[in-house]
């Protein structure tokens, strides 16, 4: 059984609090109530980049108060949140439900490895904070 992502586009990954304006939202099945597409970022939106165990780098979404109060403890929550988000984005349900086609065979293979490879990695810390000035495209 699919379980959704508990982090959503737009909110604060700590609190889930909407960081950005919410355009739009699904109206019907399984996606039905979460969001579709957002906007701008409201004056409070905080994007944290973070380093991973490998270096890499990896930004998220938190509002001003939760970037203020992040934590060993809340680093190692957000890094569960973008694995179950990860773990969706390879299951077919949940991209026919996003549009998306099924992965081919050798995409799954190569989804699958990429999966496995990253369970062994881990969020180190905050390397910088800053207000989100604009929307990646």
């Amino acid at each position: 059984m699919l379980v959704l992502p508990t982090k959503q586009a737009g909110h604060c990954t700590r609190c889930n609090k909407a960081v950005f304006d919410i355009i739009s939202k699904y109206s019907t099945g399984l996606l039905a109530g979460r969001v579709q597409s957002v906007g701008a970022p409201h004056d409070d939106a905080v994007k944290v980049d973070m380093v991973l165990t490998d270096e890499s780098r990896l930004s998220l979404t938190y509002c001003e108060d939760c970037a203020a109060l992040l934590d060993v403890e809340d680093i190692r929550y957000a890094w569960i949140k973008v694995r179950e988000g990860w773990t969706a984005e390879a299951d077919d349900e949940y991209r026919k439900a996003l549009g998306l086609q099924p992965l081919n065979p050798l995409q799954r293979e190569n989804l699958d490895t990429w999966l496995a490879l990253m369970a062994d990695e881990a969020l180190m810390g905050v390397v910088s904070q800053a207000h989100w000035t604009e929307v990646d495209s």
